[in-house]
């Protein structure tokens, strides 16, 4: 049988195979050779990988302390609502409160037990005339921020040592008598690199929810607003304390993404 061979005719010039791979990469073809030891290898071009955002954990704070024991339903919806748009598979979180809801769940993926936490939240609030009618108005508003504030900067200090993103989701009806403890928050959540959002559940929902609750406590709206967002804006965070709670939501979450 005969074999086909490539031949150049006499005394043609031998082309030169650093020519031939030239013009091979020139149009994309692959080219592999191998010359006196020499390999030449036309590599393809490397895939640019599809951008993954890393895994955030979420603390979930819930100051019972300062949430209205009348709209505990709106306090679960939010928290529900804020479990299902914000905690993506992959993320983590933790929950802790302020007072007898006895929140304390460590860092964990596992949503039954956040779901089960979420059932137990409760507000215990104080009423409004249960301040006025004191000898020492102050007295129990003072006792209440600080197991608060303290709650808090624990829940903060412990996450220094998380890594990837952290966030905390600061769900209080906010202070409006005494709020001199507040300062020492921001400063702290900066230090653990977490960025706060601070929520009020009843207001968020829509103004009608504030009638459920203590009107004596509707004079003080504005400075209660104004109390969360001392918390969250020096954090690189904002708070959702009127408007639409799921478009509040959503804004958190576009947050995240950036």
């Amino acid at each position: 049988a005969s074999v086909n061979t490539r031949t150049r005719p006499p005394g043609a010039a031998r082309r030169p195979m650093w020519r031939d791979m030239t013009h091979r990469r020139r149009f994309g073809l692959p080219c592999i050779a191998v010359l006196v030891g020499t390999a030449c290898l036309a590599a393809a071009q490397p895939s640019v990988p599809a951008q993954v955002e890393a895994p955030v954990t979420w603390l979930i704070f819930v100051d019972d302390l300062h949430l209205d024991f009348r709209t505990t339903g709106f306090l679960r919806t939010a928290l529900r609502t804020m479990a299902t748009e914000l905690i993506r598979d992959g993320d983590t979180f933790a929950i802790a409160s302020s007072g007898p809801s006895r929140l304390a769940v460590d860092v964990t993926s596992d949503r039954r037990v956040l779901k089960g936490a979420i059932k137990t939240a409760t507000g215990n609030g104080l009423k409004y005339s249960d301040i006025a009618g004191g000898p020492d108005p102050f007295a129990e508003v003072r006792y209440r921020l600080s197991i608060s504030t303290a709650a808090a900067r624990e829940l903060l200090g412990n996450a220094a040592a998380l890594a990837g993103p952290t966030v905390m989701l600061y769900v209080s009806n906010g202070y409006s008598l005494v709020q001199e403890q507040l300062g020492a928050i921001p400063p702290l959540a900066r230090q653990s690199g977490v960025k706060i959002f601070a929520i009020d559940p009843r207001v968020a929902f829509s103004a009608d929810v504030l009638d459920a609750g203590d009107p004596a406590w509707r004079d003080h709206q504005p400075a209660t607003q104004q109390s969360l967002r001392s918390i969250s804006d020096p954090t690189g965070g904002f708070a959702i304390v009127e408007g639409d709670f799921v478009t509040g939501v959503q804004r958190i979450k576009g947050a995240m993404q950036r």
